[in-house]
């Protein structure tokens, strides 16, 4: 393996929001003006995504030990803004709470029949008429249409 060194982002004053920006569309110009192959651009981005949640996962403990440090909640550092706040989420697993049981178990029931009834679309080459079971109304149903786009997966070397 290479010696791996600091990039320079780490160790210069933190970019601004303007600068990122710039940035990146200097970097969508040379793409689209052929100085720069879009593959390599795409795998180089790939390799930040992983290299980011790996580092966030990282240091994540060491950021709030430092924005501890701050004597108030929100504090500015380099012209940046920060602030400390806490995330919450609930976990209504346990708590016994029959009407969220039955609502859950109807709600689960109703997805499942909605993608039955969308593989059934789906499947439609033609119109079809159907009866609609709460107006007694024939109506006529379309297949839906097929939105798609094409995608590179990356999946970089070990």
């Amino acid at each position: 393996m290479e010696n791996v060194t600091i990039p320079q982002i780490f160790t210069a004053p933190p970019p601004t929001k303007t600068y990122i920006e710039e940035g990146a569309k200097n970097v969508v110009n040379l793409v689209l003006d052929g100085e720069i192959c879009p593959i390599k651009v795409a795998t180089a981005l790939k390799a930040m995504e992983v290299a980011i949640k790996l580092i966030k996962d990282g240091i994540s403990e060491a950021i709030e030990d430092e924005a501890a440090k701050e004597p108030q909640k929100t504090f500015e550092r380099n012209g940046h803004s920060y602030n400390v706040r806490n995330s919450s989420r609930y976990d209504y697993s346990d708590c016994g709470d029959p009407v969220l049981i039955r609502i859950t178990g109807e709600a689960d029931v109703l997805t499942e029949q909605r993608k039955d009834r969308e593989t059934l679309l789906k499947a439609l080459k033609e119109p079809l008429s159907v009866v609609d079971d709460d107006t007694g109304e024939i109506v006529e149903v379309y297949p839906p249409a097929k939105l798609s786009k094409t995608v590179i997966a990356i999946t970089l070397a070990k």
